[in-house]
């Protein structure tokens, strides 16, 4: 056991194992980020795709921006 804590307490103050260490934290946050960029982004295409619905179906515009959350600009602005 002793053999096992000393391994132990030399990896964690070896300045490589360290680097590894935060390196691969570091990563796991920037892939963190992505995903929630992307879940955002995928959000507000949807929104965008049922405000376009609703302009289609004639629906008043102050009524899709307060659904929408959208401003008047921004729903006049969707191609």
């Amino acid at each position: 056991m002793k053999k096992v804590t000393s391994k132990l307490l030399a990896l964690n103050e070896d300045e490589k194992m360290i680097g590894l260490y935060n390196a691969e934290k570091e990563a796991e946050k920037i892939m963190r980020t992505r995903i929630k960029g992307a879940e955002i982004k995928a959000r507000e295409d949807e929104i965008n795709i049922i405000a376009k619905k609703m302009l289609k179906e004639n629906l008043d515009i102050q009524l899709i921006s307060k659904i929408t959350n959208l401003t008047i600009d921004e729903i006049e602005n969707l191609n």
